[in-house]
């Protein structure tokens, strides 16, 4: 679902087909679909390409015009992206595309449709043997008796061209813009100087190239680079204090300026959103197309009621306000937001989170299972824990890891035993009843115990009993402590007794499983 944009292309226009100089074009329509007016800034970008085949990162792909424009609600605005692949390009398919995002808040936008472009190189058929060039050596040696002659009477000799590889011949550029003359440039297998010197000019001269080196008509070795100089015409900086962001980007784009750093902070003589200092400053002359500085009060906007709503209803309202679902109270996530903070109507920055909280199991929870320190450790089935962990073998340490294992905790750092009986084996689930058995006295567990609820249980495996087991049952979890997003890895292991979280209850028998770590997204 679109956040603030739709982005659309022609029918057909996904798979675009490139001329023999490996040039073409695409156009995005992109629409206001939000309730309000927003400045929009297109992006484009290679999904997933490596450095040596991204398109974007290459420059072949660029966007032609003003990225950043402003949208009224339900307006469309046409976007040109232009593909220009210089001669020799490894053969291949490449793909990019163009996002929107909100210029207020750069991380929100919409993603427009991949555009594929395909680079074949045709076989060049076999040369066959220049006897033209026999020709030219019969004329040569024809022509050097008369040379020899010429010279023994005393004449001087005129420099001739040396013979070699072709010649490229550099093109007019003067008139055009710096996009035009690249591509006049490429298609004459030269290449433009990055280094373009601006300069004063008449007003219908600005943005055009004045001037070139080499002149147009010169020959040069293919691969050059040509310098142009650019003209500019003198503009005077706007007054762009006191107005909104929004319309300090009008004021400088008809002033044929740019809109250069945007710094956020906060001044009790402005409104939210509204610029209070400029560099340079207003009225400054300065050429077309400089970068002007602008800091500007934080954007603000009305927390909207979410009480009420359900979870997803309430993070849809929150992002079409500029705001974000914070942390999330409760464990009855499909049950209606009961309360949220900041409250409804309060003025707060773009982007602030909202915390909400929905209701909680009305249950009564036993007492949770002890933690650390466990006197007298007993097995699941109410047996004591025997020393070994296998009948006579894996005795002391192993035991006691696997004990402390069993209730959520890495490992065991200290223990006691005594002669006792009867005892469990937890390895081999069976019991020994003979004098000789062992017991456990005491355990101490350390390290970081696995995830546990707000009652102190350890999470059980399943959201519901026996249902629902694994991802869903983390998810649940992370979300219960403000990761909206649910959990990204986890990791279980048989224990007792566990808390199931979609129906409030524990359990306490040996199939019982819980999560022995959770990392939340």
């Amino acid at each position: 679902m679109a956040k603030y944009f739709t982005i659309t292309i022609p029918d057909g226009a996904s798979n675009l087909k490139l001329d023999n100089q490996g040039r073409g074009s695409v156009q995005y329509t992109v629409k206001n679909v939000s309730a309000t007016p927003v400045d929009g800034k297109a992006v484009l970008v290679a999904p997933g390409a490596p450095p040596a085949n991204d398109p974007v990162q290459k420059k072949w792909v660029t966007l032609e015009g003003a990225g950043e424009r402003h949208f009224d609600v339900g307006k469309e605005q046409v976007f040109t992206v232009k593909v220009m692949v210089p001669p020799k390009t490894q053969a291949g398919d490449y793909t990019f595309r163009m996002d929107v995002a909100s210029a207020a808040v750069p991380d929100v936008g919409d993603q427009g449709p991949a555009i594929k472009f395909s680079i074949t190189q045709t076989a060049k058929p076999p040369s066959k043997f220049p006897w033209w060039i026999l020709i030219v050596v019969l004329v040569v040696l024809l022509i050097g008796g008369g040379v020899a002659a010429w010279l023994l009477i005393g004449h001087k000799p005129t420099p001739a061209p040396t013979p070699g590889a072709a010649m490229a011949t550099v093109p007019n550029l003067v008139g055009m813009t710096t996009t035009q003359a690249n591509q006049a440039l490429v298609a004459a297998n030269l290449s433009l100087d990055p280094n373009i010197e601006t300069v004063q000019s008449a007003p219908e001269n600005s943005d055009k190239i004045i001037k070139q080196t080499p002149d147009q008509g010169a020959s040069v070795q293919p691969g050059s680079t040509v310098h142009v100089t650019q003209g500019a015409e003198i503009v005077a900086v706007p007054m762009l204090i006191g107005h909104p962001f929004t319309e300090a980007q009008k004021l400088l784009a008809q002033a044929n300026l740019a809109l250069g750093t945007t710094t956020t902070g906060n001044n009790s003589g402005f409104a939210g959103g509204v610029v209070f200092d400029q560099q340079p400053a207003a009225a400054t002359s300065v050429l077309s197309k400089s970068a002007v500085n602008i800091s500007v009060t934080p954007q603000t906007t009305t927390v909207p009621k979410v009480v009420g709503m359900t979870l997803v209803a309430a993070k849809n309202t929150l992002e079409s306000a500029n705001l974000a679902l914070g942390s999330i109270s409760g464990d009855m996530l499909e049950q209606p937001i009961t309360s949220q903070a900041p409250a409804e109507n309060l003025t707060v920055q773009v982007g602030t989170k909202v915390n909400v909280s929905v209701p909680i199991h009305m249950v009564q929870i036993p007492p949770p299972p002890p933690v650390g320190q466990n006197p007298r450790p007993k097995s699941p089935n109410g047996y004591a824990v025997d020393h070994c962990l296998h009948w006579a073998t894996s005795c002391g340490q192993p035991a006691a890891d696997q004990y402390c294992r069993s209730i959520g905790y890495p490992g065991a750092t200290g223990f006691t035993s005594m002669n006792m009986r009867p005892t469990w084996v937890l390895g081999d689930n069976k019991v020994c009843d003979l004098p000789a058995c062992v017991g456990f006295t005491s355990v101490s567990c350390g390290g970081n115990p696995g995830p546990r609820l707000y009652n102190g249980y350890s999470v059980d495996n399943c959201l519901n009993w026996a249902a629902n087991c694994g991802k869903p049952a983390a998810d649940r979890y992370c979300q219960l402590n403000g990761h909206p997003n649910g959990a990204q890895s986890f990791g279980t292991i048989a224990m007792r007794p566990t808390w199931v979280v979609g129906d409030g209850k524990v359990c306490n028998q040996p199939g019982c499983v819980g999560f022995s770590a959770i990392q939340c997204r």
